[in-house]
């Protein structure tokens, strides 16, 4: 069916057409199923990086003709070449679900993060964006800086921005390229971007009861307030 709806790319050129094909379960996955193409990849190592081994992801391509015309047609129904917001979110959380935050699992999860970082800004104002975010909100699925046995939810961390100025308070989001993280995705899905003025006073006073030196960080974040008149620091 493919090979003769290939035979016939005349047919794309009818837009109601082609919503109507790209929206059929036409298309064989390596999990020995069908989906659409709009569902579908062309597997690549770098797809592989970002998504894992998802096999109803992959177009079987044992099992449709391995032609010129046909692979046009297909990508010409919406086969992709990079990933989707959905399916980002769909790695984040079964990799926590399967899986104990290692270091392989956090540097898998931080790859899918940082591309829903990355695409933010194209991405933002679209239902399909909002819809999936929202799947990450209260759920276990980000690690935490020192813990190896939990995931956690994203409104019990803090974004990892000067972290070791009041690190001892809180827990601290364990994806540390901040160049690649967004700071509106972070806020989105509940991350605490900066820390309350107590919790780095309670840092400090920590770090005094311990003798150790308190990071720079500490000191710079607490004169930032003072010269705000944060009520805090002057009590």
């Amino acid at each position: 069916l493919i090979e003769e709806l290939a035979n016939h790319p005349t047919l794309l050129n009818d837009d109601k057409l082609k919503n109507l094909l790209a929206g059929l379960p036409l298309i064989p996955t390596q999990d020995g199923n069908w989906s659409t193409a709009p569902n579908t990849y062309w597997r690549s190592d770098k797809l592989l990086a970002v998504l894992g081994d998802a096999k109803h992801l992959w177009v079987d391509e044992l099992r449709i003709p391995s032609t010129r015309a046909v692979t046009v047609f297909l990508e010409a129904l919406g086969i992709r070449t990079s990933p989707i917001a959905r399916h980002l979110v769909e790695r984040i959380r079964q990799i926590a679900e399967t899986s104990k935050p290692t270091d392989e699992a956090r540097r898998a999860s931080g790859e899918a993060f940082y591309l829903l970082c990355e695409n933010y800004d194209d991405w933002k104002d679209t239902k399909a964006f909002e819809e999936s975010v929202a799947e990450l909100k209260g759920v276990l699925c980000f690690p935490t800086d020192g813990d190896r046995e939990e995931w956690h939810a994203a409104n019990r961390l803090h974004a990892p921005y000067r972290a070791e100025g009041f690190r001892s308070q809180v827990r601290v989001l364990d994806f540390k390229n901040t160049t690649r993280l967004k700071l509106e995705l972070l806020a989105k899905v509940g991350v605490a971007i900066e820390p309350e003025t107590r919790l780095v006073v309670e840092h400090l006073l920590h770090c005094w009861k311990q003798g150790i030196d308190p990071h720079t960080f500490t000191y710079q974040i607490l004169n930032e307030r003072a010269q705000r008149g944060d009520a805090q620091i002057h009590r």
